[in-house]
């Protein structure tokens, strides 16, 4: 390894994925290889995690944060920030640093950011947060941002989002209203993946989630490849849907399908039966009947609520019409709608001759064998 040539020693070094080991270890051998583990390059598989919570007053230990605050370059960062953590409140200071001192010391190249539970983080380390974005704005590539309870999705998280050029997925949750005046419009051209969620039980979402969801599926209609969304869709985001024409892989509440018409490249469509369920208009599922699904090839439902299962039976039969080729097809449903949907599911079989995998179940062991 004396001779080996400097490329040769960064092709191994990424292969490392534990940061204390390239600070603790490999920098310690020699001062070729302190050189060669300085080169960013050398830290392509690092992950670093970093983990507070609000009854240790938002410090985080010293041993947690040496990575993120040392490393050149990360492949992921995850930032844990929980209410109430497993230990008692700090006795001292000693061998912890603030939470915003850490993110603000973090000067690597990340690739992947994964923010979860920041409902319970201080105003900050948020400051710090959003620094931390901007500062990755040019070789962030995912982004997964959580927002439990009260807190808002705030307008500089918002803002600070809309300035990742590069960045290819994106995962949103959260549950009240996001403090939302349009930074997100037309912004994110190269977005493929797109996550958007709030916590189940909510029983109303804010309009401006909505409006969030619009002005990313229109900004990146071109781009995207995969949609999961779980909130019920306004009659405005359906049509912005129904723009993103490349999508391989959706996950929608089934009131929501006509925007799946002109998705002729759709292989993978999740339908979801939720509890917040609008009533599916006729005309839903009269779109559906001149929709063509060529590439379709698996199709599933998920179907929890009894009470409104009825009512999607014919969007269901209808998308199945739309698919002749589908290949795989699931459905999860609530027992106390089985007679309705197993009858459904059999007139499915009629208009799917290439199915090569069923499955019908309420959770357990599938009737229909795979």
């Amino acid at each position: 390894m004396e001779h080996a040539p400097t490329e040769i020693l960064l092709n191994i070094f990424r292969f490392i994925d534990d940061g204390r080991t390239l600070l603790d270890c490999v920098s310690l051998v020699c001062f070729r290889w302190n050189s060669v583990a300085k080169d960013p390059r050398a830290w392509a598989s690092v992950c670093a995690t970093i983990c507070t919570s609000k009854d240790r007053d938002y410090y985080v230990p010293r041993n947690e944060a040496r990575v993120a605050v040392h490393a050149l370059a990360l492949r992921e960062l995850r930032i844990q920030v929980f209410a109430n953590a497993a230990l008692s409140s700090l006795r001292s200071l000693e061998g912890f640093v603030p939470l915003q001192d850490v993110l603000t010391r973090c000067h690597a190249t990340i690739q992947r950011i994964v923010c979860g539970d920041s409902y319970a983080m201080n105003p900050e380390s948020k400051t710090a947060q959003c620094e931390l974005l901007k500062r990755n704005e040019k070789s962030l590539r995912a982004l997964s941002w959580s927002v439990r309870g009260h807190a808002a999705l705030h307008g500089n998280v918002l803002h600070s989002i809309s300035t990742l050029e590069q960045i290819e997925e994106l995962t949103l949750a959260a549950s009240s209203k996001p403090q939302y005046s349009q930074q997100l419009k037309g912004r994110l051209p190269s977005l493929r993946v797109l996550n958007y969620s709030v916590p189940q039980g909510v029983d109303r979402v804010p309009f401006n989630h909505r409006e969030i969801l619009k002005d990313l599926l229109e900004g990146a209609a071109e781009s995207l490849r995969r949609v999961e969304v779980n909130l019920p869709l306004h009659s405005s985001v359906v049509q912005s849907l129904s723009k993103c024409v490349n999508v391989t892989s959706l996950s929608i509440p089934i009131e929501s399908v006509s925007g799946i018409r002109q998705m002729t490249s759709l292989r993978e469509l999740t339908a979801v039966v939720h509890s917040q369920l609008e009533d599916i208009s006729p005309r839903t599922v009269e779109a559906l009947t001149d929709a063509a699904l060529p590439a379709l090839r698996h199709l599933k439902f998920e179907t929890w609520t009894g009470y409104h299962v009825i009512r999607c039976l014919a969007a269901m039969l209808a998308i199945a019409r739309a698919a002749p080729h589908v290949s795989t097809l699931k459905v999860q449903y609530d027992t106390s709608s089985r007679a309705s949907i197993e009858n459904t599911v059999v007139e499915m079989l009629g208009v799917l001759p290439d199915l090569t995998s069923v499955s019908v179940s309420t959770g357990g062991p599938a009737i229909v064998p795979r």
